[in-house]
């Protein structure tokens, strides 16, 4: 039984129902229930029935990858983008390297590629074709992977296609490999704007497929942030974002190359396990046993150095800032700091308290 309002609620609840039947008493009839304002498409009824998320992919039990959205995956210049998106691809095909799952049978790729030459997405094409089990014997309209090679098209032109391919129905995943392109210059807030509403989100609504970007970071190391104001608005607009990184494996194991994937956005809540990726000996992209060292090599490295210009083993902290600051121009703070307390074990054991302080360099070059 629900509690008795008192007299002021009272009062207040009247108030407010005659405000509500002034607003519906002054308009007309008609349109209380033909008006646009009711009956656009765009109305969200609370009584309608809407379909829920529909996730492409499972890892366990954690469903991720939803149709329908735009989804970017982002990195440095050739630290693995493409790699990871033919990763994703064969997943989506049932043919995952990393375990995943397709949770949609019967799913169909379209991958627009506008970097690579005609050869080097032929080559691509194969590896998924491969990995997949796709027959190549098959009538093309049959075939779930179809891949497209803009490089020699204008920007106009690469639209166009794009939305006739769609338009034929029965693409699931649109891979665009990279989004950039399909703009002149990346930097204008009103044509990135444009692509992304009048083209990247409509096909989205209207197709009914994942649109994955395929975009690239800004150039200096530290600073992870998409592209240009088309990555600005991107980065509000996507469901979910793949950072990979490339990593060149130092001491022992120089040359070697492993790449760090991690979902570092997820609007769903949704996250994947982060992985670590190389090359396998036939060329493919496969899981990697490689176990990253504990702490900051090349840091340590600097480090290493300091007491090497110093002539000791032995060095107190202000000698080691003095050291790195006159070397590497690292003036001391907090992240500094930090970094050198993560060496510790490492490439120093500290000694002493306080004024008394001392690093000893651990002389032992398998630490790095």
């Amino acid at each position: 039984m629900s509690e008795e309002r008192t007299p002021e609620q009272e009062e207040r609840l009247e108030k407010m129902q005659a405000t509500l039947q002034k607003t519906i008493d002054a308009v007309p009839a008609y349109n209380r229930t033909h008006a646009p304002l009711y009956t656009d498409k765009s109305f969200v009824d609370p009584d309608e029935e809407v379909e829920p998320q529909h996730f492409l992919l499972r890892e366990g039990a954690t469903e991720f990858f939803p149709k329908g959205e735009l989804i970017v995956v982002s990195g440095k210049l050739k630290h693995g983008k493409t790699h990871w998106c033919e990763e994703l691809a064969c997943s989506l095909l049932g043919a995952s390297r990393f375990g995943y799952e397709a949770v949609q049978e019967h799913c169909r790729v379209l991958w627009i590629d506008t970097e690579q030459s005609r050869y080097d997405a032929y080559q691509l094409n194969l590896k998924v074709y491969e990995t997949a089990g796709i027959d190549k014997t098959q009538p093309r309209y049959m075939r779930p992977f179809l891949l497209h090679a803009f490089r020699g098209f204008g920007v106009d032109e690469r639209l166009r296609r794009i939305d006739a391919y769609l338009a034929q129905g029965g693409i699931d995943v649109l891979f665009v490999d990279g989004v950039a392109d399909l703009l002149v210059n990346y930097n204008d807030v009103n044509e990135s704007q444009s692509l992304i509403m009048d083209q990247l989100l409509r096909w989205c609504a209207e197709y009914g497929c994942a649109v994955v970007c395929v975009m690239h970071e800004n150039k200096a190391a530290e600073d992870t942030a998409l592209k240009g104001h088309l990555g600005t608005l991107l980065g509000q607009k996507l469901a979910e974002q793949y950072s990979v990184k490339r990593e060149d494996v130092d001491g022992e194991e120089r040359g070697r190359a492993v790449f760090h994937i991690e979902m570092s956005e997820t609007r769903s809540g949704h996250r994947i396990v982060p992985r670590t990726a190389e090359f396998d000996d036939e060329g493919h992209f496969a899981p990697s046993r490689y176990e990253p060292p504990r702490y900051d090599v090349e840091f340590g490295r600097k480090v290493r150095n300091c007491f090497v210009a110093r002539q000791t083993t032995s060095l107190a902290p202000k000698d080691l800032y003095a050291e790195l600051e006159s070397q590497y121009l690292l003036k001391k703070n907090g992240t500094l700091q930090k970094r050198i307390s993560e060496l510790e074990g490492y490439v120093f054991t500290k000694v002493g308290s306080n004024v008394n302080t001392r690093y000893i360099l651990i002389n032992d070059g398998a630490n790095e």
